[in-house]
This record gives C-alpha cells, sequence and structure tokens, in this order.
C-alpha cells in the first residue's frame, strides 16, 4: 500500500488498512449506487465499415526504442530498476518481445501486469493529513505493464486517427490538446461571428459535484471578454 514517497503521509496517523478501507468503500458506494441504473445498450459492430479486430506485433527493433524512450519511473514490482533496463535493452529485447507478442497476438493482458502498488497521496497540501478524504490514490504498476499498454495504446490511438472515429472538437484524451483548445476554438469562432456583424449566442452546461464532508467543493467561475474590430464587447461570466 505505501510507496516509495513516503513524505506524502510522513505526519500522519493513518495506517495502509485505514487507505485500504477507505479507497474500497468508495468503489463499493459507486457500484451501489449505480447497480439499479440500466444496463448500457450495446450496439452490434458487424455493420460497421471499420472494424480493429487484430492487434499487430512489434518487432525487435521497436522495443528497445521503447525501453529507450520510457522516464526513468519504476515500480517495487520492477525486478530490476529502470537504468538497468535501458542498459540492457539490447540483451533482454529478444524476450520481452515474445512476452509482448504473445500478448498481442492471443489479445490477453497478462494478470501479473495488472497488479499495482498504489501510493497514497495528497489531493491539496493544506488539507488535514489524519483524514482518508484528503488522499487519492495513485497505482503503480511495473515497467514492462507501461510498455504494452503504450504499444496497445499507440495501435489503437493510430487506428482512431486513420478513420476519424473521434469528433474533430475533441479534446480530452488527444495528444497536442488541453483544456485550453476549446477555450480557443470557442473564442475565435465568436469574435468571427461579431466581425461578420452576426449574433452569437454562448450555451454552457455546468455540472456540480456534491462532495461528502471532508471534501472540497468545486466551483468554475471564469470571465471572458470578447472585443471586435468595431469596439464593441461582450462579456461572458461562467
Amino acid at each position: 500500500m505505501l510507496g516509495r514517497n513516503a513524505n506524502s503521509s510522513s505526519s500522519t496517523s493513518l495506517r495502509p488498512d485505514d487507505f485500504s478501507l477507505h479507497f474500497s468503500s468508495k468503489v463499493e458506494e459507486i457500484r451501489s449506487a449505480t447497480q439499479h441504473e440500466p444496463q448500457p445498450i450495446i450496439h452490434d459492430a458487424a455493420d460497421c465499415l471499420v472494424n480493429m479486430s487484430l492487434l499487430q506485433c512489434v518487432s525487435e527493433d521497436d522495443v528497445p526504442k521503447l525501453i529507450r524512450d520510457r522516464p526513468n519511473k519504476q515500480s517495487w514490482l520492477d525486478p530490476i530498476p529502470t537504468w538497468l533496463l535501458k542498459e540492457c535493452r539490447s540483451s533482454l529485447s529478444l524476450f520481452i518481445t515474445a512476452l509482448f507478442n504473445a500478448s498481442l497476438s492471443s489479445g490477453t493482458f497478462p494478470s501479473c501486469f495488472k497488479v499495482a502498488v498504489v501510493t497514497q497521496l495528497l489531493k491539496k497540501p493544506d488539507l488535514v493529513c489524519n483524514v482518508p478524504h484528503s488522499y487519492r490514490p495513485i497505482s503503480n504498476v511495473s515497467a514492462l505493464s507501461k510498455l504494452l499498454e503504450r504499444i496497445v495504446g499507440r495501435q489503437l490511438q493510430a487506428f482512431i486517427d486513420e478513420h476519424s472515429l473521434l469528433p474533430s472538437n475533441q479534446s480530452a484524451y488527444r495528444r497536442c490538446h488541453s483544456t485550453e483548445t476549446p477555450l480557443a476554438k470557442v473564442y475565435s469562432d465568436l469574435v468571427q461571428a461579431m466581425d461578420a456583424g452576426n449574433q452569437a449566442v454562448l450555451a454552457l452546461l455546468i455540472t456540480r459535484h456534491k462532495m461528502q464532508k471532508h471534501s472540497l467543493s468545486h466551483q468554475l467561475t471564469a470571465q471572458l471578454r470578447i472585443e471586435n474590430s468595431k469596439n464593441k464587447k461582450m462579456v461572458i461570466t461562467l
């Protein structure tokens, strides 16, 4: 339960069992709250124009590059440090490639790769250290698990991009996109509409999640000021 960074809870009296019970209860609360919800509707993809039925195997040249480009992070689950794995990548790449290709060809993620070391981390430095609600869990898996995840993620992302399966305006879970991307897009559209002499209306949906006690309530407040070439100003408050 405890990770390498012991400073995150050095002044707390909480035990690992306390964190384990808290995080497990949060999962159970979500399950109990959604158990009576209707089952999701899953449509048959047999009639789709595109279908990703297989994952491509990797070559012995790809694996050393992935190991080389990996950050120098490691988990307690790793038998050797990441720097040593990088130093020995030419000798170990043959065995790692065979392991990855066996997983990709069979469509099975090894059970040992699903094991993670969970580290508790304070949500904010000024929160009370002796309350489990002040922490969030960080799962740290092995280096090989992260490498295999990256291989699958790259193939999946390439397939999605090739067939344009994501909406063009989606910014979440996309490379080179952030919360600033949709803000810049909305700003540009409004400015262009006003410069063209058209009227622009912006409708926003703000959701608030009421947290339990000992949690912080988050309120989004922003102001966007737009000025067109005719010195006409429009202020939008979220």
